[in-house]
């Protein structure tokens, strides 16, 4: 399974477990506030299942934290894509850039 692939099982992995901890029913709004903290949180460095799962809990305690600065809705119809590892870093990152598409690299 390509690497790209593990990363989104992971970190939709990671919002399913913030649902299950709070024992709340999935929602497009909480799942886009998630999506989006997970994908930041990717890109801040947390790699593993587990760290990121408990920044979400963490962060976002109950749904009704899920909805503030939630994202806009420009922000959400935008592609996801994996941008190229830094040069300084190496690493990979996740974001949403206009115009491109997540099967485009």
């Amino acid at each position: 399974m390509p690497t790209q692939d593990k990363d989104f099982r992971m970190l939709s992995q990671a919002a399913q477990a913030w649902y299950r901890d709070y024992e709340v029913a999935p929602d497009d709004q909480a799942s886009n506030t998630l999506g989006a903290a997970a994908i930041q949180l990717f890109n801040d460095g947390h790699r593993t299942l587990d760290e990121i799962t408990t920044m979400l809990i963490g962060t976002y305690v109950g749904r009704w934290a899920t909805r503030v600065n939630a994202p806009t809705s420009n922000a959400l119809h935008r592609p996801l894509v994996k941008r190229k590892p830094s040069q300084a870093t190496g690493k990979a990152f996740y974001g949403r850039v206009e115009g491109t598409r997540l099967d485009d690299g």
